[in-house]
């Protein structure tokens, strides 16, 4: 159960993270976007 909790937060931080980081990367530029893609 607790494995499953973390796995699953683990991969909607990423996602959050990474749509976050998305939305940053367009106003900042390289900011963000330089270090993800």
């Amino acid at each position: 159960m607790l494995v499953v909790l973390a796995t699953t937060g683990t991969a909607g931080v990423l996602l959050l993270f990474g749509l976050v980081n998305r939305a940053l990367g367009r106003r900042s530029g390289v900011a963000a976007g330089g270090t993800g893609r």
